[in-house]
């Protein structure tokens, strides 16, 4: 069992030279990402492939893709629970933006699976947006739009606010021709 706190925190004159990631973690089992804060990641929690993971209490600040859960073979028992984040779409500029996503990778191969995932008491909170003609499929607050199977996740008790396009988004038309 691995604990991951007190992860350093960026500032805004760090804006030139973003990181891409805070924390990236590959095929980890029994994993606990809890307390931490970051600021100014474009993604701020990237887990591939986990098994047992708890992502909780975490404050995420300006930030494009704050939790990014994604599956070249399996992820499953996953719990994304009270984190805050801050999504800073309109100051980025961002073309996407999401606050929880089980992300759909369109070069990933192969094209893994997610299994009971619990998305619960979350805040996502993105910047008031007035640009026109964004990609309706790029913008939410959680996100269930996998290019691989789903099965048993609950979104319960979480709150959104100012989303650009959609609150929540469950399937992918653009991976299964819907």
């Amino acid at each position: 069992h691995r604990d991951l706190h007190s992860f350093p925190t960026r500032r805004s004159s760090d804006l030139g030279s973003i990181a891409n990631t805070a924390i990236e973690v590959h095929n980890t089992t029994n994993c606990t990402i809890s307390g931490n804060k970051f600021d100014n990641y474009r993604i701020a929690v990237l887990p591939l492939d986990a098994q047992s993971l708890s992502i909780t209490g975490n404050t995420i600040t300006r930030a494009e893709y704050a939790i990014s859960l994604w599956a070249q073979s399996l992820t499953e028992n996953v719990t994304v629970n009270n984190n805050t984040i801050s999504l800073n779409n309109h100051d980025r500029k961002s073309s996407a933006a999401t606050g929880i996503a089980l992300y759909w990778c369109s070069f990933c191969k192969p094209v893994g699976d997610f299994y009971n995932i619990q998305i619960r008491n979350n805040r996502v909170t993105f910047q008031r947006d007035v640009r026109t003609n964004l990609d309706p499929s790029a913008f939410w607050g959680i996100g269930i739009m996998p290019a691989g199977n789903v099965n048993t996740v609950y979104i319960t008790g979480n709150t959104i606010t100012n989303a650009v396009i959609r609150g929540i988004t469950i399937g992918n038309s653009q991976v299964r021709g819907q």
